[in-house]
Formats: structure tokens, sequence, C-alpha cells
């Protein structure tokens, strides 16, 4: 189930906003809990564990850095996010090839999207790792994930038009397509 499918729209995530909003305050955030694994594990079941020893990690570092920060213990506090991060991120080596990676994607989005005369202000990316260990771009880079910016103008060709109230952002999505299609 992706959130772009019929499954998702029409039957999982309203079902999952009815029984949320009937759900009392305390509750709430347990059961969203309960609902997301579901969710993640219907595309990777393989990973339940996996995101459930990573939730217990993060809310007892989360835990730990709330008592100690109210402590005045700082380092201490420093030590269970640098535990939590270690857990969580990845390999040195991993690191570096995400870098790599990411610099490397940067440099190819900026030609392109030059040569189309916009301007790549900032982007997100994720990364993800196949069963098989490959790290891999495992994100959509759209006006949704992105920052760009017509190169002459400096109209923004992106979320911030809904960000920011101004409208438009579905015309200016279509002028990203256009532009990028002729060119």
């Amino acid at each position: 189930m992706v959130f772009s499918s019929l499954l998702f729209l029409f039957l999982y995530l309203p079902l999952v906003l009815g029984v949320y909003y009937l759900t009392p305050l305390r509750w709430r955030n347990a059961f969203l809990l309960v609902v997301n694994l579901i969710f993640y594990g219907w595309g990777e079941p393989t990973y339940i564990i996996l995101m459930v020893f990573t939730i217990l990690v993060d809310y007892f570092a989360g835990a730990l850095v709330g008592r100690w920060k109210g402590q005045g213990k700082d380092l201490q506090a420093r030590w269970a996010v640098g535990l939590s991060l270690a857990l969580n991120l990845a390999t040195a080596q991993e690191l570096d090839q995400i870098t790599d990676m990411a610099f490397r994607i940067n440099d190819i989005l900026r030609q392109i999207l030059l040569a189309a005369n916009i301007r790549l202000i900032d982007f997100k990316l994720e990364f993800g790792r196949l069963p098989d260990g490959t790290i891999i771009l495992a994100d959509e880079i759209s006006p949704d994930t992105c920052r760009f910016w017509d190169a002459t103008t400096g109209a923004h060709l992106d979320k911030d038009l809904f960000r920011r109230d101004l409208g438009g952002e579905a015309d200016a999505y279509q002028e990203v397509m256009r532009r990028l299609v002729t060119e």
C-alpha cells in the first residue's frame, strides 16, 4: 500500500482518521504508533522488528535527555542523543557514500534545471537500503521536495507557493514539467 493508492485514500486513511478522533486524547499517539507500524509493515513486514527497536531506543533516549537536561547534565544528554543517532543512522562508510551521492545528485540536478532556466535553491533527499545493503536514493525529486525558482524572475515554482498561501502551485508544477520535458 502506498500513499497514493485507492486502498490508502478511500479505506485506510478515512478509517484511521475516524478511529483517531474517536480515541481518547491520551491514547491517540499510541493508536498512531500502531497504525503506522501496520502501514509501513504492509509494504515490508521484515522491518517491523527494526522499527519497534528504533522507536524504543529513541523513546528512552528522549526520556533520558529530558531528565538529564532538567538536572543540568548536558554531557549525559549528549551521549543519549549520540547513542540514538548511532543506532538509527548508518556506518561511517555509508555516511561517506550518502554524502558523495548527495553531492553528485546536486550537481546533476543543477545542470538539468539551469538548462530549463530554473534555479535549484535547496532540496531534501531520503536514502534507503536495498535488501542486499545497496544504498539508494529512496525518494522523489519534485517541486514538493525541492525549492525551485525561475532563474530570470526569481518566481517560486515549488511548494513555497502553498506554504505561503500564494496559490498557483499546480500551475507552477506544470511549468516545471513543461520546461523539463521540452528541454
